[in-house]
């Protein structure tokens, strides 16, 4: 893969991305942690490192929520599709057993 060298700016400094993704993906992700950084110092008076680390963890409380979601959301698929399959077998059957003489 590829590597591709992105300048974005967070929270006022510029910083040089070296990653495998797109450049665009690259600002996409830089913009997101620049606003959420903004968002916390204005909610908070800590120093530069703190701001840091508490966005940090907040993107990862973020992440953990969205990941426990699609466990939720693949297992309740996983069910109705269960369901989906045990209704065609009853339709299946009916039909065989209307076809019966």
């Amino acid at each position: 893969m590829e590597k591709n060298k992105t300048i974005v700016r967070i929270g006022g400094r510029e910083y040089p991305i070296v990653a495998g993704e797109e450049p665009e993906y690259v600002h996409r992700v830089a913009v997101l942690v620049d606003r959420k950084m903004a968002e916390l110092a204005l909610a908070t008076h800590v120093s530069t490192n703190q701001l840091a680390i508490l966005t940090c963890v907040n993107i990862a409380d973020e992440l953990i929520k969205a990941q426990d979601e699609n466990i939720r959301v693949r297992k309740e698929l996983n069910q109705v599709r269960a369901e989906l399959t045990a209704l065609r077998q009853k339709i299946a059957a009916a039909s065989l057993k209307a076809k019966t003489p």
